[in-house]
Parts: structure tokens; sequence; C-alpha cells
């Protein structure tokens, strides 16, 4: 009987415990395992931050046509600053880097509500595309030292926005508001208000570029005025 207990102890200790193997092999799984947790947690956070950079770019290509779009439909030629005198004509500017012009179209969201000078200025080497704005009060606040397309401009005016992430924003411009062949001769890259007369179109090609992908290009035809 002795004997009997003797053995049936040893074989009970056996089966209480782990053998060196089977400690290796649960080590294994569980490095398996981290290792895997972490790959996925940072396929994540790539996808994440990838995501956060495409999402401003989207945003990008959808806010900053609309915004011109409803800029140039109200457009503002003239303006009657003191009763009684005739209206100052109000000048509109344009290169292949920007463009600047009156209007008095603002977004619901803008802190200024009233007649505007708007300026677009496109960075190609930084890649940044910055929005001035001027509201216009007196007859002083329409001279062109407001202007950053101005050889007259004295950089005292700072931007209300600055647009990353813009690769292409060229500008092009027309005296056709119908929407014909952009290669044609009706169609320059500067605009030149001799006689106060503005394009009846406007063209652009416009690119975004995000996480270094960039966006397909664009072109975009808005008309000046309705």
């Amino acid at each position: 009987m002795q004997k009997f207990n003797h053995i049936f102890k040893t074989d009970s200790n056996k089966d209480s415990g782990f053998t060196l193997l089977e400690l290796l092999v649960s080590m294994l799984m569980v490095s398996m395992v981290t290792i895997i947790i972490a790959q996925a947690l940072k396929l994540s956070i790539n996808s994440w931050d990838r995501a956060q950079r495409e999402g401003d770019t989207f945003q990008a290509r959808v806010v900053i046509p609309s915004l011109l779009r409803k800029q140039l439909d109200s457009i503002v030629r003239e303006k009657v600053f003191a009763q009684g005198h005739a209206p100052l004509k109000l000048v509109f500017k344009g290169t292949e880097k920007g463009l600047s012009f009156f209007t008095s179209y603002t977004p619901m969201a803008g802190s200024l509500t009233g007649l505007l000078r708007v300026t677009y200025v496109h960075d190609k080497e930084k890649r940044i595309l910055l929005l001035y704005q001027k509201l216009i009060l007196t007859l002083e606040d329409v001279k062109d030292i407001y202007c950053p397309l101005s050889e007259m401009w004295d950089n005292q005016l700072e931007p209300s926005g600055k647009i990353v992430g813009i690769n292409l924003f060229n500008i092009r411009y027309s005296s056709e508001k119908s929407l014909s062949n952009n290669d044609s001769g009706s169609v320059t890259n500067i605009w030149e208000d001799k006689k106060n007369q503005y394009p009846g179109s406007v063209y652009l090609d416009f690119q975004t570029i995000g996480g270094g992908i960039a966006s397909n290009q664009e072109l975009w035809h808005f008309n000046v005025g309705t």
C-alpha cells in the first residue's frame, strides 16, 4: 500500500506543473500575439494620420473653388462713397498667381460683413494659398496699398487665411462668359484693367497635395457677376 501511494503522489505532482517545452511554446505564442497587436496598432495610427491629411486636402479642394465662385458671383463694380458724387469704379486685378476684386459676399461664419476687397495669392514654392480681405468703409480703403498684387502694396495687410498643400493655382481670364476653349485667343494669363472692364469669366487650374500624394488636376470655370 505504501508503494502505491508513493507512485500516485509522484504522478500527481507531475501533472500539476508545466514542462520547459510547454513554457517556451507559451512564451512564443504570447510574443507572436504581441507583435501582431503592435503591427495592427501601427497600421491604425498610420491610417488615421493619412486620413487626417487627406481629409484636410479634400476640404481644401471643395471649399476654395466654392468660396471663389460665390465671391465672383457677388462681385461689385462700383460704389458711391458720398451723396451727390458719382460712383467710383472698383478695379479688378488678375495675374497668373492670383486675383483681386471687390465683392459683397461674406461667409456666414465670417467676422467681416459688407463690401470686401478679397485677394488670392499663390506661393508656388511653398505650395501655400494666401487669402487677404479688406473691409471697405471709406474711400481710403480702396487704395492699392491694401492689394498684395499691386506695386503700391505696403505689406501692412495680414492674410486672413493661409491654406497649405495647394500645389497648383493658375488663373486665366476671358472676356466671354460662356465656357469656351480655354486655349483660345480670348483667354489670357493677365487681366489688365485699362478701361475699368471686368472679365466675363475666370478659369482656375487647381490641384492640392497632402502626405506626398497629389490630387487629380481640376479645371474650374467661374462666371464673373450674375
